[in-house]
């Protein structure tokens, strides 16, 4: 197994963390997929960029880690217009700009959880978004 996978589930295990997908669409939001993401006592309702249909496969590990992608993907962007561009988003709705400030927030609140105090993911962009090494294991196997 990578080590990055088993990196992952202690941390799951450790902070008992959970993902809930949300039955609603909100058509700003495009093809962005809602979840709610659970650590310990803090909770937040993040849009998923779900290019290969990651929450179809009933993995809560990947749909963890799919939470965490989304908001680096937030806390690393220059500003909103450059998320939005990122995504394919219209700028123009102000619920898109509430949900980056707010996923800001969430990321500062949850931040001592991680290491380095910085959210972040624990499979590279890399493997993930080439679907290679830890991501592709993941996605291969059952809900860890």
């Amino acid at each position: 197994m990578y080590p990055e996978i088993t990196q992952l589930e202690s941390f799951v295990l450790e902070h008992d963390c959970h993902c809930t997908l949300l039955q609603v669409h909100y058509p700003e939001f495009g093809a962005l997929v809602p979840c709610n993401l659970r650590l310990k006592r803090y909770s937040f309702d993040v849009f998923l960029d779900d290019e290969y249909e990651d929450v179809k496969r009933n993995n809560q590990l990947l749909l963890f880690e799919l939470s965490l992608q989304s908001l680096v993907q937030v806390r690393e962007s220059s500003d909103f217009l450059d998320w939005c561009n990122q995504l394919g988003l219209n700028p123009v709705h102000s619920s898109l700009l509430d949900y980056y400030k707010k996923a800001h927030a969430f990321c500062e609140q949850i931040a001592f959880l991680f290491t380095g105090n910085t959210v972040q993911g624990f499979i590279s962009n890399w493997d993930f978004g080439l679907n290679a090494g830890a991501a592709q294991y993941l996605r291969t196997h059952s809900n860890q």
